[in-house]
């Protein structure tokens, strides 16, 4: 149920009445998830205001929570860690299992937008223990998502296939809209992964169904972008710059400017794709500007994209240049799926130049991670379960 949002005077409310505190933050969390930050962060500090007044430590961890929620929808994750850290550490000290557990799965996400995803996997699991113990299936679709982002974010297909069936489980068993969604967009975040962009389009598609019905404008802003990265994949340049245009609008109005960003390199690439260089270029290097190693998993797309282009234009040695940063980085946070773009754009240009011996040696070196990535266990995993989740989604 929705919660009108209101400003609250902290001295006229009671802190005995737990319904008006509970009311306070059920309202904070729904202004945010309908993509108005600015009212969630006013009716933070009425939350500030009671904690002030009654400094009771359950109050004290739930406002460092709802901060923190508050602070990755700004994109500021360090600080959100740190704030989630303090609120898990009082929430341990006081067996507060059902708010320590939602706590392990911010952590993981804010680590996974890091890309930090060991960290991540690991306060997922920690989650998943947790929700198990305490039968919650909705909440175990919700972390089970999660960890088959940061699955397939490091290449392991298998184990993210195996995470989002699970989580798809349980969506299916609760009945939630919102769990649906999410399953289905993680599902066809996979399959564009794979390269098959038609089947990913099917699952972005009803996502975003469920997610307008909701009013969910983030949620729909991801589904929007990511439909575009596979309309471009298909060659539909027209269709895939509407879509990437309309992401980055909603982005920009729910003030997720990081986001907006990853999805201006989609227009860069369409420029690219339809031979507007320059174009290209100036987005490509205003994003590099904007990352400047603040936000890794921007930085290295932004990366990604500026190698591709580098080599397209001719500009070869700049192209290894970007590559090798980008190879550094990508190796740092454990990701192989870009690590492997990396190591064809350095190929590309190395054979380019004629520099065969140099171009021998680091197709080694791609073939060799390539084939950490592409085992054919987990292409084969991922091609028994295809029919199956197709039909569930058809199903939803």
């Amino acid at each position: 149920m929705h919660v009108e949002a209101q400003h609250i005077d902290a001295q006229q409310v009671d802190i005995g009445k737990k319904g008006d505190i509970d009311a306070l933050k059920a309202s904070i969390r729904t202004e945010r998830e309908l993509g108005d930050i600015e009212k969630a962060e006013l009716l933070t500090q009425d939350l500030q205001r009671i904690v002030d007044h009654s400094q009771t430590p359950e109050l004290q961890a739930d406002l460092a929570t709802i901060t923190a929620e508050n602070e990755i929808s700004r994109t500021r994750y360090s600080h959100a860690i740190e704030l989630l850290k303090s609120a898990e550490l009082m929430y341990s000290r006081l067996s507060n299992d059902f708010a320590l557990v939602h706590v392990y799965t911010m952590l993981g996400y804010a680590y996974y937008s890091m890309s930090e995803y060991p960290l991540s996997l690991d306060y997922y699991h920690r989650a998943e223990r947790i929700y198990k113990a305490l039968d919650d299936k909705k909440s175990l679709s919700i972390v089970g998502s999660y960890m088959g982002m940061a699955l397939g974010a490091i290449g392991d297909y298998e184990g993210a296939i195996m995470a989002y069936q699970t989580a798809l489980a349980h969506a299916v068993e609760q009945g939630s809209d919102a769990e649906k969604s999410q399953v289905l967009y993680s599902l066809g975040g996979l399959n564009a992964k794979m390269g098959d962009h038609r089947s990913a389009l099917a699952y972005f598609y009803s996502s975003l169904e469920i997610d307008t019905k909701r009013g969910m404008i983030q949620n729909i802003a991801f589904n929007n972008a990511l439909i575009a990265e596979s309309l471009l994949a298909l060659s539909d340049f027209e269709a895939a710059e509407s879509h990437a245009s309309e992401a980055i609008r909603l982005f920009n109005e729910v003030k997720s400017t990081e986001y907006a960003d990853m999805y201006k390199l989609t227009l860069a690439k369409i420029y690219i794709a339809r031979g507007g260089y320059d174009k290209a270029n100036e987005v490509i290097q205003n994003v590099l500007r904007t990352a400047n190693g603040r936000f890794p998993a921007l930085t290295l797309n932004a990366l990604v994209v500026a190698a591709q282009h580098a080599f397209i234009t001719n500009k070869y040695e700049i192209s290894i240049d970007y590559a090798n940063q980008g190879i550094e980085k990508a190796k740092q946070a454990e990701r192989l799926p870009i690590e492997v773009q990396f190591h064809e754009a350095k190929v590309n240009s190395l054979e380019a130049m004629s520099r065969c011996d140099a171009a021998f040696l680091a197709l080694k070196t791609l073939m060799r991670v390539k084939e950490q990535l592409n085992d054919e266990n987990k292409v084969e995993a991922i091609a028994n379960v295809q029919a199956q989740t197709e039909s569930v989604r058809k199903e939803l």
